[in-house]
């Protein structure tokens, strides 16, 4: 028979840290990393940029289902001979493109709003001119 040794059992104080890192590790897990940035972030939807975009989205499924709804009917009525068959497929794949071309665009457009308005406000003042400028001051010469 082979003697296998057994380790030695941990110490109570050992388990504790290890408890501790393990929470700490569960925590930091839980929060999303930017690697960019370097900064923890939570939810996306916690944004204002996030809940735009969500708003968005929804508007436009809603626009979506709408059409889906209407475009079957549009069709039969300008043209008769159709099948509804027919009918429900083009108006099902022109909902999807009406409503894809307007979500892409619109998101875009956020985008290059969200960006320009960052542009503008990164201007940085010239280092000569001084941050506060009295308006008693007189200037002597």
């Amino acid at each position: 028979m082979i003697y296998i040794p057994t380790p030695p059992p941990r110490s109570s104080q050992k388990q504790r840290k290890d408890s501790i890192r393990r929470e700490q590790r569960i925590r930091n897990s839980r929060l999303s990393t930017r690697p960019s940035l370097g900064k923890k972030m939570g939810n996306a939807l916690s944004t204002s940029q996030g809940m735009s975009t969500l708003k968005i989205v929804l508007i436009y499924s809603i626009l979506g289902m709408v059409l889906n709804w209407v475009l079957p009917h549009i069709l039969i009525q300008l043209y008769p001979e159709i099948l509804i068959d027919d009918a429900q497929y083009f108006g099902t794949l022109g909902a999807i493109i009406i409503t894809g071309f307007f979500l892409i665009i619109s998101l875009i457009k956020g985008i290059i709003i969200r960006n320009r308005t960052q542009q503008n406000g990164s201007d940085t003042q010239p280092s000569n001119t001084p941050l506060f400028n009295p308006k008693n001051q007189i200037n002597r010469k």
